[in-house]
């Protein structure tokens, strides 16, 4: 994801904006699915039965006028409504810059390696161990909460990959962890070993295994990665980043409009 810089041309959009510090209340789908740079709750309709941290969420909202730009940092959620369904909306959209994933690699790489402590941080016990595990200061400033997400995903993908490239198998491993269950896995067992090796290189990025245990708790709470929230994905999936683009015919009928349209002001 790169920053995104978005100049509204005609029409009016409700914007609606949320810090990757509210990430996990706002229940990213989980990495590698289809639709994993966006989260499963619905803004409008909020399920906060289903999706309770969600109650917890604090946004900005505004209302993007005709000549107005708005620049949105990388990995921030936004939810994007056209205020006049039936008139007009035309924008013009710019994406600046890299992605990150590199120096955040390196970092985790060349971090200092902390002693593996089992459990520590998990449900009960040290720092973070709240009921909201946002509250932990790992997650505090920007650059912190970029972190954790950035991990978050690291996390999953390793996960999924030493599981056999299994999601729900990941997803469990991930949320045995969370519960602290790995504490009283057999300590030369391969999962052991592994749950061992994550936590000790996350603590030392992260700065404690507290820190640690509050982001497990974060990234699976309510069963978002096991049994999984995640809804059935039906009909067609549009994905820019994959090069698909706005059909020739759709393009020439929005740019019919802005020519009546201007030349009805005109």
């Amino acid at each position: 994801m790169t920053d995104y810089h978005s100049h509204q041309v005609i029409g009016r959009k409700r914007v609606l904006l949320f810090s990757p510090a509210q990430s996990f209340r706002l229940y990213p789908h989980r990495v590698g699915h289809v639709m994993d740079n966006f989260t499963m709750v619905d803004v409008e309709k909020p399920d906060v039965a289903r999706f309770p941290a969600l109650a917890q969420a604090r946004g900005v909202e505004t209302v993007l006028e005709p000549g107005e730009v708005l620049w949105l940092p990388r990995f921030w959620w936004h939810f994007v409504q056209q205020r006049c369904p039936d008139a007009p909306n035309l924008s013009l959209n710019f994406w600046v810059g890299s992605k990150g994933t590199r120096s955040m690699l390196n970092e985790l790489r060349n971090a200092p390696l902390e002693e593996p402590t089992g459990a520590s941080g998990g449900p009960g016990g040290g720092p973070g161990s709240e009921a909201d595990p946002e509250s932990d200061p790992a997650f505090g400033d920007h650059a912190s909460a970029l972190r954790c997400l950035h991990a978050s995903r690291m996390l999953e993908a390793a996960a999924n990959k030493v599981c056999g490239g299994d999601p729900q198998k990941g997803g469990a491993f991930l949320t045995a962890m969370a519960a602290g269950d790995d504490a009283s896995w057999q300590r030369d067992s391969q999962a052991a070993m592994y749950a061992a090796k994550l936590r000790s290189e996350l603590a030392g990025w992260l700065g404690s295994s507290a820190s640690v245990g509050a982001l497990l708790r974060a990234m699976t709470r309510d069963g978002r990665l096991y049994p999984g929230l995640a809804q059935p994905i039906e009909g067609p999936v549009v994905n820019s980043e994959k090069g698909d683009v706005t059909p020739d015919k759709v393009l020439a009928r929005l740019f019919e409009d802005f020519e009546a349209e201007r030349g009805a002001t005109g």
